[in-house]
């Protein structure tokens, strides 16, 4: 009985407390906003309400899929290029050096100089995917880097018995497959961090006639509907949630197949 319970547990513990910690936060904001009691702070009942609204926007769907298709753009050329370059950084460590002062330069400068100058130099339409690039690329590249560098020694030494640690077919075929579990968790940052650089830059361009959920987000503060603010903002979390839990059964799948990384 008492081994069934455990088992029971350690299957559905996650879920369980993942629901706990969600109502938690929603708790915590309602008592934040019961307690501050402006119309800055908009409590999770009428965010909701608000949500339900938008669900029936034409426009909103239309933002949805013009911010969306930004991600997917700046997401497909980052891991084109970043996990290019970084396969070849966590193969030939003279390369990953050369590398080195370019993409500490790119992660430390801060992100909000980059807003202001690529807003100011680049017009309206540009802005997003080149913002977006620039904050992706280097954390893109460094999971690869780091991905292939985490291989087990021992497989390493088997790949050059084989033929060679850099062949193309033992890259694409073992390494690449095993630092999954680096590139996976990237990809989950990357989406949510993608998405709301995507919404700043559409915020910030300050033109809205240009689809976007940033957009979306500088029409309603400028008409003081905070409401529809924090609404998208919810909208956004669930997304991002949504796909996270998809690039898990991914990773499972993936874990079992090559048979690691199975917790």
């Amino acid at each position: 009985m008492l081994e069934k319970m455990k088992k029971w547990e350690n299957k559905y513990y996650r879920p369980i407390f993942i629901f706990f910690g969600i109502c938690f936060c929603l708790f915590l904001w309602w008592l934040v906003a019961y307690i501050a009691d402006s119309p800055l702070l908009v409590g999770p009942s009428e965010t909701f309400v608000s949500l339900g609204t938008l669900f029936t926007m034409e426009y909103f769907y239309v933002s949805i899929g013009y911010s969306l298709l930004r991600l997917i753009i700046v997401l497909l050329v980052c891991f084109m290029v970043g996990g290019i370059l970084g396969t070849l950084a966590g193969l030939f460590k003279r390369f990953y050096a050369f590398l080195y002062p370019i993409i500490t330069i790119l992660r430390a400068y801060p992100t909000v100089i980059i807003l202001v100058v690529i807003v100011v130099l680049v017009n309206d339409r540009l802005s997003p995917y080149i913002i977006a690039s620039f904050v992706l690329f280097p954390i893109i590249y460094e999971a690869f880097a780091k991905g292939i560098n985490s291989v087990d020694d021992s497989i390493s030494d088997s790949l050059e018995i084989d033929g060679g640690y850099h062949k193309p077919h033992n890259v694409i075929k073992v390494l690449l497959p095993l630092s999954f579990p680096y590139i996976s968790l990237t990809i989950t940052q990357t989406i949510g961090l993608g998405l709301k650089i995507i919404m700043m830059a559409e915020l910030m361009n300050g033109n809205t006639s240009l689809p976007g959920l940033g957009n979306m987000i500088k029409i309603y503060q400028n008409a003081g509907e905070y409401n529809y603010i924090y609404a998208i903002a919810t909208f956004v979390i669930m997304l991002t949630i949504i796909i996270d839990i998809g690039l898990y059964f991914l990773k499972k799948y993936i874990a079992n197949k090559y048979s690691f990384n199975k917790k």
